[in-house]
């Protein structure tokens, strides 16, 4: 992917669907020339103007075998496209969702490119 296309897809978002990230915990494993892994949890604050019932998050467009949970409860084959992740709010009075991404491995090249 280009990244005038990356560029293009980002801009295009809602703004109202970039929740704002409270905290961030977890662990990053980087394998030079090899691969990076991921095991993370946020807590998020969705936008009170988001009209949506998801919020996005930005990521780098070359992660697979990426595994998602909202709330403790994975979610099956999440949205992940040109490195913006869909992120399904739970229907909630709770102004704070936790979630959790996992096992984003990627060759260091696809990083780069």
């Amino acid at each position: 992917m280009e990244v005038q296309d990356w560029a293009r897809t980002h801009d295009s978002q809602d703004l109202s669907t970039f929740p704002d990230i409270t905290h961030l915990r977890g662990t990053v494993e980087i394998l030079p020339s090899r691969r990076v892994e991921l095991d993370i949890k946020m807590d998020l604050i969705p936008p009170e103007n988001n009209v949506h019932d998801y919020v996005v998050l930005s990521l780098n467009p070359g992660y697979r075998n990426l595994q998602l949970w909202v709330g403790g409860d994975e979610v099956p084959d999440p949205s992940f496209e040109k490195g913006i992740l869909q992120v399904p709010l739970p229907a909630s009075d709770d102004n704070s969702v936790e979630i959790r991404v996992k096992r984003m491995v990627v060759p260091m090249s696809a990083l780069l490119t």
